[in-house]
């Protein structure tokens, strides 16, 4: 997500997706994916709305 906001292929207000869509497609564990949201989300890279969703809320430098 990071280099995606970095490289300009997200932006400001694009829609990520869901925990379950990148479980789904990665088979990994669902907590993996809420602490990568939550530390991006710390870092202020993204914005969460709780029961909706995350987007991405400004390009990374």
């Amino acid at each position: 997500m990071r280099q995606a906001l970095r490289l300009g292929l997200l932006a400001e207000g694009d829609q990520l997706p869901t925990v379950k869509e990148v479980v789904a497609r990665l088979a990994i564990n669902p907590n993996t994916v809420l602490k990568a949201y939550r530390e991006l989300e710390h870092e202020g890279l993204v914005a969460a709305r709780p029961g909706s969703t995350t987007r991405a809320s400004r390009r990374c430098s």
